[in-house]
């Protein structure tokens, strides 16, 4: 079955899956939409996962137990049609038989080391391994190549997998210099944090959700390698590649370990990035999420990684979210002053209202300094704050 993994890869045709190259990325934006109603809330992760898909970048989630990563990664597994799937739980205890398969025994007599791969990493479509930095070296060092090459030596034959993405997810980065190499391999990284809009919490905790299981949206392979072919006819502009060279070259120079394959394999992440959003070409704005998801090694480097980027690609999109960050503040601080007991708390959120008030007024003016590329960012950013700002208005009026 493995051997012929290649072929299977190359004899799909995405003339029997979809007439038109915009039906397809519907297919795409439907299964994105689907994704953001089982787990609200995470509209980043979310596009990430589906960059992840479309250009063979591998997915680290990181974030603290209880905030729904195994539920979105599951639930992606779910809708990928006819892919074999591997799921694991990485402990310090894991075996290699657990995660490229058992020995045969037939070949032992034989006087091979061979490995009944069938329905494990090497032969699946889609992996989902949690809590990877638990394994030990024996493992790590396999993973590597099924990672990044796509290969596996099973004794004297190498293998082509048929994998399409490795979805990895913990609560922890890297602790140890062993694991370094494979964090490489893992271009695209995505913090999960807890705090949510108050829509989102009560939606989650009145079961408003859309189940794991609810599935109205399913993608093939077939559907998917297409997909991937088309991601790649995307014009990539030398002025956007000269910029991309910029920004690689900056955050190395602030210690940011961005490695030049990690770099060469966001390119894809790119070009998946305009694809669904509907442009034969990429743009500036396409860089960001890609190069935010990738420039850091630490949850201490995120904030410092994100600033760069947006500063160097887009700075009027960078002071419209600065100013989400200020309200999202002034938010925390309005639902704390509606929790004190002191008098002066009505004093307090009267503030924070105001202050809200002033950066939703600053924004409407960074839109009209924004370039072509920056304005549906910046746009989006004054929706979310005028959610916030309406939240905080019903309050008082409750």
């Amino acid at each position: 079955m493995n051997e012929t993994a290649t072929k299977e890869i190359e004899n799909t045709s995405e003339d029997s899956v979809f007439p038109t190259p915009e039906a397809l990325r519907q297919r795409f934006l439907a299964l994105e939409t689907e994704l953001n109603e089982v787990v609200v809330g995470r509209p980043e992760v979310v596009r990430g996962l589906l960059m992840g898909l479309l250009s063979g970048n591998h997915v680290f989630l990181l974030g603290p137990p209880g905030t729904a990563k195994s539920l979105l990664l599951d639930s992606l597994c779910r809708r990928l049609g006819g892919a074999r799937i591997y799921k694991r739980l990485f402990t310090a205890y894991t075996q290699p038989e657990e995660v490229f398969g058992p020995i045969r025994i037939s070949g032992l007599k034989q006087d091979r080391f061979e490995r009944r791969i069938e329905d494990y990493l090497p032969d699946v479509h889609l992996a989902f391994i949690d809590e990877v930095w638990k394994a030990g070296s024996p493992i790590l060092n396999t993973l590597l190549k099924v990672l990044n090459e796509r290969k596996f030596e099973n004794d004297t034959h190498t293998l082509d997998c048929p994998l399409r993405l490795a979805l990895f997810a913990s609560n922890e980065t890297p602790a140890s210099s062993e694991l370094e190499a494979l964090y490489d391999r893992i271009a695209l990284r995505f913090l999960i944090e807890e705090p949510m809009l108050a829509k989102d919490w009560e939606a989650m905790y009145l079961g408003q959700t859309r189940g794991v299981d609810e599935c109205e949206v399913e993608v093939s392979l077939e559907e998917l390698d297409a997909a991937r072919k088309q991601v790649r006819e995307v014009r990539f502009p030398v002025m956007i590649a000269r910029l991309a060279r910029k920004l690689g070259r900056k955050l190395r120079q602030e210690g940011m370990a961005l490695s030049p394959r990690r770099e060469c394999q966001l390119r894809l992440a790119v070009q998946a990035q305009a694809w669904l959003d509907g442009r034969d070409a990429v743009n500036r704005e396409d860089l960001l999420q890609p190069y935010s998801a990738t420039a850091w090694r630490t949850e201490e480097e995120i904030a410092p990684a994100q600033k760069l980027v947006m500063k160097t690609v887009a700075p009027a999109y960078y002071k419209a979210c600065r100013g989400l960050r200020v309200v999202r503040k002034d938010k925390r601080d309005f639902d704390r002053a509606g929790e004190s007991e002191a008098s002066n708390y009505l004093e307090h959120r009267a503030m924070a209202l105001q202050n809200v008030q002033k950066v939703r007024s600053n924004l409407h003016r960074i839109v009209e300094e924004a370039t072509d590329c920056e304005v549906a960012g910046v746009r989006e950013v004054i929706e979310l704050t005028n959610d916030i700002y309406t939240e905080m208005i019903e309050e008082v009026k409750a």
